[in-house]
């Protein structure tokens, strides 16, 4: 749970991206329907989430700043050098989230990504691999997440009646047009629970849905500038998503077959009430897998974005067990070790082609182009520098943002 809150305030830059396309005239009052940065409802939504994120941001660096102090203090400290540098970005982009404007803050926000993912990671080293986590509850995390719980369910309050009122102004039309967006409320609003709603929220804002509904134009595709252009037309983008997707396919057949022998061994436990979290997630895993392949590229790319939350969820460890690493001490025994191995080596080789095609595309580019694309040159030099796998991959995933996005 330690990086719950702003892994939950991140998924706002995706929904601002996504209602970023070109707008009417702000003046009319029909351009307050278009799905844009001027639509009543994403504003609305927007200014809530920024008034959420500023006090929960800055209450969630102070609890960090503890947790990193006595991270440090601790005798295994020397285990933990690499999450010790995650909280220490952190805890500084914590405390400067609010920017001159809301874009920027959201902005702010989304840095901040990678590091919460790095700093929640269990050490290899460590004989207590989740000291991390027992120090955040500790220094006071736990009741951060009670507060972070309360402020979502008001706010999900608010969004549900906005979101009621913004529907039925919506003519005929809009309706039709918008359909899976609105059946993506209906189920938000059935969703069992407070955790299936909040992953139900977090989804339309990452998932194929919303990307029909805020679809974004591209230019011409038969103009050779439109292939240099920040949008899926984009040559380099193209190449990137279908070697990734010859990559993907093969390893998603292998690491379904896995999953399956793990999804087996874990119902067959004795344990296997305390993992029912698990167990759900692995199931949906397993399903999302084997209808990966799609009708083209990009419906791919996106089937294999929404798979990133299932995994989480399948990987987390059970509070409730004796064994809080039973799932992922079967996965090991049932080939997922060697998946591992086959799977880093694939995407090392990978890496090394996508670094010499973004060197040579950056090459090419004009002084204006690198002038206006600066977020994406810096974006790649990080890339290029983080200092270890699991990084880079994660890392390598925002690429997609800057063509999606813009």
């Amino acid at each position: 749970m330690i990086y719950v809150t702003l892994t939950f305030l991140a998924q706002l830059l995706v929904l601002q991206s996504c209602f970023a396309i070109p707008k009417p005239d702000a003046e009319s009052p029909a351009s307050h329907h278009e799905f844009n940065t001027d639509n009543k409802l994403y504003k609305a939504t927007l200014e809530a989430f920024v008034k959420t994120a500023i006090p929960l941001g800055e209450q969630y660096g102070n609890v960090l700043e503890k947790v990193l102090e006595d991270l440090k203090a601790h005798e295994e400290a020397a285990n933990y050098e690499t999450q010790i540098e995650h909280l220490e970005e952190l805890v500084k982009g914590a405390k400067h989230l609010k920017g001159d404007s809301d874009d920027e803050t959201l902005h702010n926000i989304l840095k901040l990504e990678s590091d919460v993912a790095g700093a929640q990671e269990a050490s290899k080293k460590s004989p207590n691999p989740h000291l991390v986590h027992d120090l955040f509850e500790k220094d006071g995390g736990k009741e951060h997440i009670e507060k972070f719980h309360k402020s979502v369910v008001e706010f999900f309050a608010d969004f549900d009646d906005s979101f009621e009122e913004y529907a039925k102004d919506l003519s005929e039309g809009e309706k039709a047009d918008h359909e899976d967006f609105l059946k993506w409320f209906k189920e938000f609003k059935e969703a069992d629970g407070f955790a299936n709603q909040f992953e139900k929220f977090l989804r339309i804002f990452s998932g194929k849905a919303l990307r029909s509904c805020f679809a974004i134009p591209t230019a011409d595709a038969e103009s050779p500038a439109a292939h240099r252009e920040f949008n899926t037309d984009n040559k380099l983008y193209k190449s990137v998503i279908k070697t990734l997707i010859e990559i993907a396919i093969p390893l998603s057949g292998r690491y379904s077959d896995v999953l399956e022998k793990v999804l087996e061994d874990l119902k067959a436990h004795e344990e296997a009430p305390k993992y029912a979290h698990q167990i759900q997630h692995l199931e949906n895993l397993i399903k999302g897998i084997k209808h990966i392949k799609a009708d083209s590229d990009e419906e791919i790319l996106q089937n294999i974005l929404d798979l990133k939350d299932e995994m989480s969820g399948a990987q987390e460890p059970s509070n409730e067990s004796s064994n809080p690493q039973l799932a992922h001490d079967l996965f090991e025994k049932d080939g997922g070790k060697e998946l591992v191995e086959e799977i880093h080596k694939d995407f090392v080789e990978f890496f090394d082609g996508f670094d010499d095609a973004v060197e040579k595309y950056a090459e090419d580019m004009s002084e204006k182009e690198k002038r206006d694309h600066n977020d994406f040159l810096k974006w790649f030099k990080e890339f290029k520098e983080a200092d270890c796998f699991g990084k880079r991959l994660d890392k390598f995933f925002e690429f997609f943002m800057f063509f999606h996005y813009r």
